[in-house]
C-alpha cells in the first residue's frame, strides 16, 4: 500500500508542478472539473484508510472512490476532445494535454489505493 500512496503523492505533484507553470492563464473547463474530483477523491481517500481499523463505513467510501474516477474518466474523455476540437492553438494543446494527463493519472492512483484497502479489507473479513 506505501508503494500505492507514493503513486498518489508522486501523480499529483506533477499535476500541481503542471498546473503553476500556466498560474493565471485561462484553463480549459475540464481542469477545474478534475482538479476537484482529484480533491474529492483524497478526502474520500483519507475516510476510506480510517476506515481500516474498524471497517465501519468501507463499502461506502470504495464505492463513492469508484463513483468518482468513472466521473473522472469522463471528465478526461471530455477534456481530450475539447483539446482536439480545433479551438486550442497547438502549443496549447500540448501543454493542456500533459496537465490533463496528469490529473488523470492522479485519479486512477487513488483507485489504485482504493484497490488494496479492499484487497484487505476481503481478506480480513
Amino acid at each position: 500500500m506505501a508503494e500505492e500512496l507514493d503513486d498518489v503523492v508522486d501523480e499529483m505533484f506533477s499535476a500541481a508542478s503542471l498546473l503553476q507553470l500556466s498560474d493565471g492563464q485561462e484553463r480549459p473547463p475540464e481542469v477545474e472539473e478534475l482538479s476537484e474530483v482529484l480533491v474529492t477523491m483524497t478526502e474520500e481517500m483519507v475516510a476510506l484508510l480510517d476506515c481500516l481499523q474498524t471497517k465501519k463505513g468501507a463499502r461506502y467510501r470504495l464505492e463513492r472512490i469508484e463513483h468518482l474516477e468513472r466521473q473522472g474518466d469522463a471528465i478526461f474523455q471530455r477534456g481530450l476532445a475539447r483539446l482536439f476540437s480545433g479551438e486550442y492553438e497547438a502549443l496549447e494543446v500540448i501543454k493542456w494535454k500533459d496537465t490533463v494527463q496528469s490529473l488523470e493519472s492522479a485519479v486512477n492512483a487513488i483507485e489504485d489505493v482504493s484497490d488494496v484497502v479492499e484487497g484487505i479489507l476481503v481478506k480480513e473479513s
